[in-house]
């Protein structure tokens, strides 16, 4: 056979297959009318903004979005995760042969119409953000910044050293520095708000961590804190990550002045103390906050506040995350100090299906900044007593051993009174409330 044969032979043989349909005028007007109805079919999905059966709902197509379904140009519609939704199954709420939550029974138009009425005015959530107490890795980690000249560490690399272990302390609680002045500091951050307020309590939530847990407990004592997600400090080193509820219960908050009682205050209601978020990638997530903290709102308030109603709260949280993420940081480009306050205002639409806290222009500062003190000038073993108090793993000992001498001098007072003695503001008689 000839090149020109064989080359001819060697080609794929391709096959065109014409189907043709004769489609009657009665069959014609079916399929239009079908086609006309299924555009106006809205496709309905159940929507869950937590581990709650009351934060769940039935959304319409349009509030869904998009996603891919694995296959090849397939695409499926999901709750709006970027409005914090998920499925009821992903929130562990649902199992497959159950009954859907109580608001996704009806899924009818009239049944989502009536819900999309049910949003209320648009309200002012005015937030006084706390940054926790002085915690057990804070004192390991300002060894780093302690003057060693004329001490046996003179020169040595050694007290540096041991102050980056910080990182390595587990969900640190607060030293007894912390706990005591967090106690004498909440009698004047509780007059102010109160003050600002006209008596109105605010509502209290702190991070997960249990540090903020605790500065929380002792500035408020007797008022309720509601831990919640999406607020633990930036990071992922182990003393930014919260460890679970029954590791900080056994191994952190099971010591001294803590009491059952004032553990008691510590409430989970709002978010369960295994919510799936709380040490998860999005611990940290200020987007995923604004758009929890709503619906948290809308469950511990009795009823929808009129139009232009200002609903205060307190948020105890952490350094980096506040610099990074409000208007008083963003200002100044520092962090604030232990205990510091800075206020942040958001509004937002009660009862709206995507109602999420828009953030306000500008920074409020409604305490003078050398109200809140700075870190030990000496430390003594009371003043960490409470870090490692099994082994003193984690406890700055160079700094220890430093001021060992004068703490002598001083054996049984506690920081405040020490404080107190060298004038520091925050020990003085409450200031005048402006």
């Amino acid at each position: 056979m000839s090149n020109r044969w064989a080359s001819r032979w060697a080609r794929p043989l391709h096959l065109v297959l014409v189907v043709y349909v004769t489609v009657t005028p009665a069959a014609r007007v079916q399929l239009e009318n079908s086609s006309a109805d299924d555009s106006k079919r809205s496709e309905t999905k159940c929507c869950c903004r937590g581990p709650k059966p009351e934060l769940c709902r039935p959304l319409r197509d349009e509030q869904l979005t998009e996603a891919s379904d694995g296959w090849l140009f397939a695409k499926k519609m999901k709750c709006p995760a970027s409005l914090g939704y998920d499925s009821p199954e992903a929130w562990g709420l649902q199992a497959a042969d159950a009954a859907p939550p109580p608001r996704c029974v009806d899924e009818t138009e009239a049944a989502i119409e009536a819900l999309d009425r049910s949003a209320g005015p648009v309200v002012t959530v005015r937030a006084y953000w706390m940054r926790h107490g002085w915690s057990c890795a804070n004192a390991l980690s300002e060894q780093s910044n302690v003057n060693f000249t004329g001490t046996d560490f003179e020169g040595s690399w050694w007290p540096y050293a041991e102050s980056k272990r910080f990182a390595l302390y587990r969900d640190p609680s607060l030293s007894d520095v912390g706990v005591d002045r967090a106690q004498k500091l909440g009698e004047q951050v509780r007059g102010k708000l109160l003050h600002e307020t006209a008596g109105q309590r605010p509502l209290v939530f702190s991070s997960v961590m249990t540090r903020a847990m605790e500065t929380a407990m002792y500035n408020f004592p007797g008022w309720d804190v509601h831990p919640v997600p999406f607020i633990a400090e930036n990071g992922y080193s182990l003393d930014n990550t919260p460890l679970s509820w029954q590791e900080q219960e056994s191994s952190k908050l099971d010591r001294q002045p803590n009491t059952r009682e004032a553990l008691g205050a510590l409430k989970f209601d709002v978010a369960p103390e295994t919510h799936r978020d709380r040490a998860s990638r999005k611990k940290s997530s200020y987007d995923q906050f604004k758009n929890f903290l709503p619906g948290a709102l809308q469950e511990l308030l009795p009823a929808s506040p009129a139009n232009g109603a200002e609903i205060p709260v307190v948020i105890v949280g952490h350094s980096g995350y506040m610099k990074k993420n409000l208007e008083c940081g963003k200002e100044s480009g520092k962090k604030p100090a232990n205990n510091e306050v800075w206020v942040q205002e958001y509004t937002f639409r009660w009862g709206a299906w995507d109602a999420r806290l828009h953030q306000g222009a500008g920074c409020g500062r409604p305490f003078a900044p050398e109200l809140f003190p700075p870190p030990p000038s000496r430390l003594c073993p009371q003043d960490v007593g409470r870090c490692c108090p099994e082994s003193g793993t984690y406890r700055p000992k160079a700094w220890l051993k430093r001021d060992a001498e004068f703490c002598a001098t001083v054996e049984g007072e506690s920081i405040v009174q020490r404080d107190a003695r060298d004038g520091l503001s925050y020990t003085q008689a409450r200031q005048t409330l402006s």
